[in-house]
């Protein structure tokens, strides 16, 4: 399974390197980390920038969509997936704005529906955080780490409607020309770091639970 998943990776970025795409809109970075306490392995993250027009809220303004995807077990052998995610009005140049409600879209599954709670994090962020045993979430997570792709869907107000937002695992940088178009670079590297890391979270933690 693990070849399966590198091999539709490095395919992806061959096809990616062909396409030009100068667009404000989509993915502009992600960043594979690993968490470690004490110098032992306890979660693995991946933090992320995005851009879409926001149609919905804001009349198409361009908003920049900030956060990060977080595995983190612990020392009990449970093991939380946790979303952070900030939104920024980069039209008006305002400042960081926490979403009302936020949640991961895979293709087939999604968090939107499991439960969770959520917090506050630093000034314009909120924290979504739910157990990653649950069925509905390590599915998907698990199609997060296979497909290289997941959406970003959040809404500014109860019973607001969402903005989902795409987030391409493959785009690892950019960098601005003076015309201001984007040029993406690409590479396995986000999800090999993120998928390696998950796999010796999710072992630690099976052996935890044994």
């Amino acid at each position: 399974m693990r070849g399966l998943i590198i091999g539709g990776m490095l395919t992806c970025v061959t096809l990616g390197a062909a396409a030009a795409d100068g667009s404000i809109f989509g993915t502009h970075r992600t960043k594979f980390q690993p968490v470690q306490i004490g110098g032992v392995l306890q979660g693995c993250e991946i933090t992320f920038v995005t851009v879409i027009a926001d149609h919905v809220y804001l009349k198409g303004n361009h908003v920049a969509v900030n956060g990060s995807v977080l595995l983190q077990g612990n020392e009990a052998g449970g093991l939380a997936l946790i979303l952070r995610v900030g939104l920024m009005d980069i039209t008006l140049g305002a400042q960081f704005e926490r979403p009302e409600f936020a949640y991961l879209q895979t293709a087939n599954f999604s968090t939107a529906e499991a439960n969770h709670q959520s917090f506050d994090g630093e000034e314009g962020y909120k924290l979504f955080v739910y157990n990653a045993l649950d069925t509905s979430i390590a599915n998907a997570l698990g199609e997060l780490v296979s497909a290289g792709n997941v959406s970003i869907g959040y809404n500014r107000k109860i019973g607001g409607r969402d903005v989902l937002v795409p987030l391409d695992l493959m785009v690892v940088d950019s960098e601005y020309t003076t015309d201001q178009k984007v040029l993406r670079k690409r590479s396995p590297d986000t999800m090999l770091g993120f998928l390696d890391c998950t796999e010796k979270v999710m072992n630690r933690t099976l052996e935890k639970l044994k």
